[in-house]
C-alpha cells in the first residue's frame, strides 16, 4: 500500500538522521521533499506511526496517511527526485 509520511521537526540543531533511516527501512520509498516521503508498506498507518514515534521529539509533528494511488505532480524538484518520482508513479499498484 502507498503511504505518505510528513513531519515538522521543531527541535533546532537536532540530528534526525535516525528518523530518516527508519523511514527508509519501512519499504520502497521516494523522498521528494525535505519532510515528505512516499513509502510502499503493507503495515497499517497507525503501526507505521508507532514505529516512527520514538525517533521524533514530543513537540514534533508526524503524519502518516494512505494514498489511493501513486499519482502526483511537483514544482521545483531536483531532477534526480523528479525522475525517481516519475518511476514510482508509473509502477503498478
Amino acid at each position: 500500500m502507498n503511504r505518505l509520511i510528513s513531519y515538522d521537526l521543531r527541535a533546532e540543531g537536532r540530528n534526525y538522521d535516525c528518523l530518516h533511516k527508519q523511514i527508509a527501512l519501512l519499504g520502497t520509498h521516494e523522498w521528494p521533499l525535505q519532510s515528505v516521503w512516499l513509502v510502499e508498506s503493507p503495515l497499517p498507518v497507525v503501526a507505521l506511526r508507532q514505529k516512527l514515534q520514538p525517533f521524533v521529539d514530543a513537540n514534533d509533528g508526524l503524519f502518516v496517511g494512505e494514498l489511493g494511488a501513486w499519482d502526483g505532480t511537483g514544482l521545483n524538484l531536483m531532477a534526480e527526485t523528479a525522475r525517481a518520482l516519475q518511476e514510482a508513479l508509473s509502477r503498478p499498484m
